[in-house]
């Protein structure tokens, strides 16, 4: 069950252990969302500058990749720190970059040449994370 109240989802879950009812709450805010969203579209564009990269014919052009990638790694932390403080926002985008690197690395050498199965993979995987709960 969904409900959406004051920019938040409150995802409800009912599991039965040892006989007893329990509802699993999860939070979680629209900026998180958006915020994992462009940190993974941030690091897809900052990927496809890279010369070795196979996804795409020709790679984006350098310095615009990695400027939208910086504009999209500020904007994280920026939506990040509606939840949580500045460093722990820092910290959480550092290592979602890190693991999207990772990820889309292992990703492209799977479907080569298929680079909207790798954002679309990606994207879902990522949101799918935040959805049942990084908190």
């Amino acid at each position: 069950m969904i409900l959406q109240s004051a920019g938040l989802y409150l995802l409800s879950r009912s599991t039965i252990i040892n006989g007893n009812h329990y509802h699993l709450y999860l939070l979680v805010g629209k900026m998180e969302l958006i915020s994992v969203s462009s940190l993974w579209l941030g690091c897809l564009f900052a990927y496809l500058a890279s010369d070795k990269q196979q996804l795409i014919s020709l790679p984006f052009p350098k310095l615009l990749a990695w400027s939208l990638g910086c504009v999209a790694m500020s904007f994280s932390v920026w939506g990040f720190s509606h939840t949580y403080s500045v460093l722990v926002s820092c910290l959480l985008v550092i290592i979602c970059v890190m693991t999207m690197w990772i990820m889309m690395v292992l990703l492209a050498a799977h479907f080569k040449g298929r680079s909207m199965w790798v954002s679309s993979f990606g994207f879902v995987l990522f949101v799918s994370i935040m959805l049942v709960g990084v908190k």
